[in-house]
């Protein structure tokens, strides 16, 4: 991991975006997702585009993002890009890196050539890569919600890159995203991350209670699961969403997976886009080709349901509420449970930014 740089920082404008968080303490306050982009097979070149992707029941399997992801400066370049339009998506100074004040998370495949660093490496700052296969992303986005919540960082942002796609968000705390004026396109209520060892069941259980209890929630307060992965992952959806919903609506439970691939260091990132758009449309979309899935788990053993066709997702007696999960090969679990966008505020802050791009690679 990269220490902070000391560098001089940019004229104030920029800076304000940043500023540190006066209370660096942990707590349960939540963070903000400000800023996405995307590149996915078949075209995908946005969250937007994305979410048409799913909600139309199209396909992009087997191909490569349109300029494939060699590792080392080309992939640098392609992060850069992608990092560059979330934040003026976000209406952030790409300038304001330079400050030193962001926190920079990068999921990436273990085979990756870094150069010895970072991706993110050409920035000042706290810069890490976590290389743990198809959990890359999301442990990312883990590792970002506990420095923005503890004070390393003001602003983070958080990459899943692969061969086969790339995602970027934005991340801050609440109350400085507010503060900053900026769009929240929902929230991060907790994760957690945990290490299977020999017994991946009980891991994968372990995980989802643990990010439950951070965020002070109970299984039913989660509406719908982005995962769908194997039958371990599937028993550990129902012994534990699965329980306690007699008599409401079950856990709706889908996957982006059959619409894009399976895109590797970057799919974490693509269950969260995804989940993200579905809440702002207030809609469920279905899931392709999972005919063959009830064979796989006793859907008797808890109120679990698989997406098969769009379903729409009103607002209830809480806000719409999503898990995204990512479960590794390699035996790393992570879990993240997003919740939706609250209300603006009545008198929201006027301290946005125009985007602007004047980041540049070393």
């Amino acid at each position: 991991m990269n220490g902070e740089v000391k560098v001089p920082r940019h004229p104030s404008r920029a800076a304000t975006v940043v500023r540190a968080v006066r209370d660096p303490a942990p707590g349960a306050e939540p963070v903000a997702i400000v800023g996405m982009a995307c590149r996915y097979p078949g075209g995908i070149s946005s969250p937007e585009r994305l979410w048409e992707f799913v909600s139309e029941g199209r396909y992009g399997i087997g191909g490569l993002v349109r300029e494939a992801l060699a590792p080392g400066p080309r992939q640098r370049r392609m992060l850069l890009a992608a990092t560059r339009e979330a934040l003026a998506r976000a209406r952030i100074p790409a300038a304001v890196l330079a400050g030193g004040r962001t926190g920079m998370f990068s999921g990436v495949t273990s085979g990756s050539d870094r150069e010895g660093g970072s991706v993110y490496s050409y920035l000042p700052g706290l810069a890490a890569d976590m290389a743990v296969e198809r959990s890359s992303s999301l442990v990312a986005m883990h590792r970002a919600g506990q420095a923005l919540r503890r004070g390393d960082c003001a602003l983070a942002l958080v990459g899943g890159i692969a061969d086969t796609g790339i995602g970027v968000l934005v991340m801050a705390r609440l109350s400085d995203a507010r503060r900053n004026g900026h769009a929240i396109l929902a929230l991060v209520r907790s994760s957690a991350v945990n290490q299977d060892g020999t017994s991946r069941g009980p891991s994968q259980k372990w995980v989802i209670r643990q990010a439950l209890g951070s965020a002070g929630l109970s299984t039913r307060d989660i509406d719908v699961a982005e995962g769908l992965g194997d039958p371990v992952e599937l028993r550990a959806l129902l012994a534990t969403y699965g329980q306690g919903r007699a008599g409401g609506e079950p856990l709706w439970l889908g996957s982006i997976k059959p619409n894009i691939g399976h895109t590797q260091a970057a799919c974490g990132i693509a269950g969260v886009l995804k989940m993200v758009q579905a809440m702002r449309c207030g809609v469920l979309p279905r899931t392709l080709d999972v005919a063959a899935a009830p064979d796989r788990a006793d859907w008797s053993a808890g109120g679990v349901e698989l997406l098969t066709e769009t379903r729409a997702w009103p607002a209830g007696d809480h806000p719409r509420r999503a898990a995204v999960s990512s479960f590794g090969v390699c035996g790393t679990n992570a879990h993240v449970i997003l919740e939706q966008a609250p209300a603006p505020d009545a008198h929201p802050s006027t301290t946005a930014f125009p985007p602007h791009t004047v980041l540049t690679a070393a």
